[in-house]
């Protein structure tokens, strides 16, 4: 199993798909090893057998929901926390979201811009600029690493204008000219 899952990894390193991550190896071989431990179970060994290898094992009912019921909370609590997991949650004193960072580089790198104004975003009623050229340099920052331009995560959906507001980025709305 554990070459498995680091033959896997390193396609997706090699490939450059997906994220390659020691916690995906650590996490993908200790449910293998949880699984191994739950097969050996006697009582769930002879019902998968009974059930996949139409073995005829006498099995009790009662005996059968109970052990279904076993299998069945550990799973829908992990479904729960992925569920749970995946919202955006706001952390109130910041108001930053804590899965991601939304940040402006040009004022941690000290960048000086022109004052031209570049669009980075447009919508049904408005369109947005940044009071100078830095689209390039306002990022956002996902839990797992990964950066992303604002333009970018605006256009895929992962973020919307009003994270920016939430994360005091200074952008200029502009409502369009609706008379064409």
């Amino acid at each position: 199993m554990i070459c498995i899952v680091i033959g896997i990894e390193l396609l997706q390193f090699i490939t450059m798909s997906g994220c390659c991550d020691i916690d995906d190896v650590i996490l993908n071989v200790m449910g293998a090893l949880v699984m191994f431990g739950i097969l050996r179970i006697k009582s769930i060994n002879q019902l998968i057998r009974n059930i996949f290898l139409l073995e005829k094992n006498k099995i009790d009912y009662k005996d059968l929901v109970k052990k279904i019921i076993i299998i069945l909370i550990p799973i829908i609590c992990i479904i729960g926390v992925v569920f749970i997991s995946e919202n955006k949650y706001i952390d109130k004193n910041s108001q930053t979201f804590t899965h991601l960072k939304i940040i402006d580089k040009t004022k941690e790198e000290n960048i000086t811009c022109n004052t031209a104004l570049e669009q980075f975003y447009e919508d049904k009623e408005y369109i947005y600029y940044f009071p100078c050229e830095k689209s390039k340099y306002v990022i956002v920052i996902y839990s797992n690493g990964y950066q992303e331009t604002v333009k970018s995560s605006l256009e895929y959906g992962d973020i919307t204008i009003e994270d920016l507001e939430r994360n005091n980025i200074e952008f200029i709305r502009q409502k369009k000219d609706m008379s064409n």
